[in-house]
């Protein structure tokens, strides 16, 4: 079982533990956010306004936040992105409702926003250390799975809204943070420790040189992109594959009640078959991960197709009986799965063609890029839906994913198989010391 074996590696088991019990309590964080913002308000800009601030920090600053972490024990940013936002959500609760409460949520969403863009090249970076190469399609799954069943997990998130109150909500948050940093503080340090080969000036050189060293570090990133075929087309691929599954978040809320039930179930019933076929995707990548080694490239094309054919056929047909809603949730949950095959074997392909002393610096240049493809997506489409209509919007994204997976077939990543072996790694360098099963 390769699931299995990946999770034999006593670090990375820690890791994903600690991601596991955080990711579940923001499912009950993000319903809470937004409900007690709309509660207090009944403004939906302000529900934007509060998505925004969560996605801003993200797009400014995971560059000078990867350049930190290719220079300081990954461990320690871990413990500390957990603690902090731990402590900031705390402060909803404190302030509870009154006329300080809006501007406290803002903050809220912007601090713990400014934690995960620290938080996701420092992970990036510190998974390939824990585990050796062959499980890393298995690691990457795992933690993609974490993150897609949070989403599925939002009517969990509601329950405990209704049950205790939005202002409960935050402390259960807070709490899963901090088991989160109690299993990653129990991993060695030695894991968190980055190559520095060939990269020689430290932290301090970092904070004295700033905005020109930054720059520097994105140009050389960018220049060791460049000089890769197939790690350009990853880098683009994440782009279009953020940009591309922004409008679904919007769009679904407005094509939700042209299915013969209440809206907000048929939105709810929509959101999980999509998330729920995600993490089954990403559990199959990492169960058949040997599999998926010989064939990346056309699994990577298999699920675009997939996710862009389902998702147009999905609301094509007129959902006018049961037995159509059930075609149409099936169809929802298969452009899922199709999506997380396209994902997360692309990123276990930059972990295995970027050495070790750049792989910070080189999630922080595409989580970057990704995250502004998915705030452009998401402002897009709003104007879009509002012109042609949301059923119209989803089948144009449907074709422009089925297009870029037909491109993508004929570009190296289509036909490439596992890194090792390829001439991309011309680093010199190897891509990371693989942990063993131990600490």
């Amino acid at each position: 079982m390769a699931l299995r074996r990946t999770l034999s590696h006593r670090p990375f088991r820690r890791l994903w533990f600690g991601q596991l019990a955080s990711r579940i309590g923001d499912s009950v964080h993000e319903i809470a956010l937004i409900w007690v913002v709309y509660e207090v308000t009944g403004d939906p800009t302000l529900l934007s306004l509060t998505f925004a601030a969560s996605f801003v920090p993200t797009v400014l600053l995971s560059l000078p936040a990867g350049a930190v972490v290719d220079r300081v024990n990954r461990k320690y940013v871990l413990v500390g992105s957990d603690l902090l936002r731990a402590a900031t959500v705390l402060v909803i609760p404190f302030v509870g409702r009154g006329p300080l409460l809006v501007p406290t949520v803002l903050s809220v969403a912007f601090v713990t926003g400014v934690a995960d863009a620290v938080d996701g090249p420092a992970r990036g970076a510190f998974v390939p250390r824990l585990v050796p190469e062959a499980d890393l399609d298995g690691a990457n799954s795992l933690i993609g799975m974490t993150s897609s069943l949070s989403q599925v997990l939002f009517a969990a998130g509601g329950v405990v809204v209704a049950a205790f109150g939005s202002f409960a909500a935050f402390y259960v948050d807070a709490g899963t943070f901090l088991v989160s940093a109690l299993f990653v503080a129990t991993i060695s340090s030695e894991h968190g420790v980055p190559d520095r080969e060939g990269d020689a000036e430290g932290l301090g050189a970092v904070a004295r040189n700033g905005a020109s060293r930054m720059a520097r570090d994105v140009r050389s990133v960018l220049g060791f992109v460049r000089e890769r075929p197939v790690l350009r087309n990853v880098l683009a691929l994440g782009v279009v594959l953020q940009f591309a599954v922004a409008p679904v978040n919007v769009a679904l809320p407005v094509y939700a009640p042209r299915l013969p039930i209440s809206d907000s179930v048929a939105l709810g019933v929509l959101y999980s078959a999509f998330f729920t076929g995600m993490t089954a995707g990403m559990v199959g990548i990492g169960r058949f991960d040997d599999a998926v080694d010989a064939v990346r490239g056309r699994v990577i094309v298999a699920g675009m197709l997939a996710f862009g054919v389902c998702l147009a056929a999905g609301v094509v047909v007129a959902p006018d009986s049961l037995l159509v809603v059930a075609a149409v949730v099936g169809l929802f949950a298969v452009a899922g799965l199709g999506f997380a095959a396209a994902t997360a074997p692309r990123v276990t392909l930059a972990q295995l063609l970027v050495p070790d002393q750049r792989r910070g610096r080189y999630t922080a240049v595409a989580n970057t890029l990704g995250s502004g493809a998915f705030v452009v997506g998401l402002l897009v489409t709003g104007p879009l839906v509002g012109l042609v209509g949301a059923r119209v919007t989803l089948v144009g994204v449907g074709v422009a994913a089925v297009a870029s997976g037909v491109v993508v077939a004929f570009l190296p990543l289509g036909h490439v198989q596992d890194a090792v072996g390829t001439n991309e790694t011309a680093d010199e360098s190897a891509p990371g010391s693989a942990a063993d099963s131990g600490d």
